[in-house]
């Protein structure tokens, strides 16, 4: 081998390296908005969830129970 095969050799290696590391962080990336896309989604759900029913039921429970007005009065204090 002559020195000009052994420095085009060297330079396709640190490309070769330079592209896998594009890779790595490109993959990196997609991991990461993959990430975001699940914890939107999740959000969505919970934003488009009606939690009226709940409360009510909370509420009239409480109510049952006696403890409701207990919990107004410690609340307006």
């Amino acid at each position: 081998m002559d020195v000009d095969s052994d420095s085009s050799l060297e330079e396709l290696k640190q490309k070769i390296q330079a592209i896998d590391e594009s890779i790595k962080d490109n993959q990196h990336k997609v991991t990461v908005e993959e990430e975001k896309q699940k914890n939107w989604k999740v959000e969505n759900i919970r934003r488009r969830h009606n939690y009226i029913p709940f409360f009510v039921n909370l509420l009239k429970i409480l109510a049952e129970k006696g403890q409701l007005s207990t919990l107004i009065q410690s609340l307006k204090s």
